[in-house]
C-alpha cells in the first residue's frame, strides 16, 4: 500500500469523477446520489487494496486501536425548511470509551 492510503479520503479517480459530474446548480437529490457514489467508491477502493484503518492511541489510556476510518458525517435534527434548527453534529468518540 502506497504511503498515506490509509488516511486518504480521496483518490484520484474520485476527484475525476468529481470534477465531470458536480456542478453549482445540482439539485440536493443529485447531490446526494452523487456523495452516496463516491462513498460506494471510496469504500471499494479501499476493500479492493486491502487498505485498512490507522491504528490510532488514545491520548486518555494510551491503548491501540483501529482507527474509525472514513465515516459519513451527518446531521441528526429538524428539517431546516420548516423554518427549525439543522439541530446537532454527534460527536465521535474512540470504540470502549
Amino acid at each position: 500500500m502506497p504511503s498515506g492510503d490509509a488516511q486518504r479520503t480521496w483518490f484520484p479517480e474520485m476527484i475525476v469523477r468529481l470534477r465531470l459530474e458536480w456542478h453549482e446548480r445540482m439539485s440536493i437529490p443529485a447531490l446526494i446520489g452523487l456523495r452516496d457514489e463516491l462513498d460506494e467508491t471510496l469504500h471499494r477502493i479501499r476493500a479492493g487494496r486491502n487498505i485498512q484503518t490507522p491504528i490510532i492511541t488514545c491520548r486518555r489510556c494510551g491503548r491501540l486501536d483501529p482507527g474509525v476510518g472514513p465515516v459519513r458525517n451527518r446531521v441528526e435534527g429538524s428539517n431546516p425548511r420548516h423554518g427549525k434548527g439543522v439541530g446537532t453534529i454527534p460527536q465521535a468518540a474512540p470504540a470502549g470509551h
